[in-house]
């Protein structure tokens, strides 16, 4: 297995590191904010990971239910579940990016951050760029 591969999938443990070697390349100092944030999110990425490895790995898949189970994510890529006030919403995330878009550019660098903004494009393009891969190999 390639040690991408392994990482995602929990084959090597180990917690957030201040520096990554890409292969060939020179050694890559994290920042403080993306060391934070890689420690933050450790757990909900061994969840997802464990989920994966857990139906990828079950005897009782077919082409079926593999089906089933990439629409389901294309779902959650694509829509995925706010919270609201009244509970759980399901709303196109693009709908929701074109909403924040509408408020916060006339206020972008008066009420608004600019590093705001684009985290949160940011956001957007990195989960419909999952959706788009899942959905591509559905």
């Amino acid at each position: 297995m390639r040690r991408s591969a392994a990482l995602c999938f929990g084959r090597e443990e180990r917690g957030p590191r201040s520096a990554l070697a890409p292969r060939g390349g020179a050694v890559i100092k994290l920042s403080e904010q993306l060391q934070r944030l890689i420690a933050a999110n450790a757990p909900l990425w061994a969840g997802e990971a464990e989920i994966a490895r857990t139906y990828w790995t079950a005897p009782i898949r077919t082409l079926e239910t593999d089906k089933k189970w990439l629409k389901r994510q294309c779902w959650k890529e694509y829509v995925g579940v706010a919270m609201g006030a009244g509970g759980a919403l399901e709303e196109n995330r693009l709908t929701g990016l074109s909403a924040t878009l509408a408020d916060w550019v006339p206020q972008l660098d008066v009420s608004v951050d600019r590093h705001a903004l684009r985290e949160e494009i940011e956001k957007h393009f990195v989960e419909y760029t999952h959706y788009c891969l899942f959905a591509d190999v559905y």
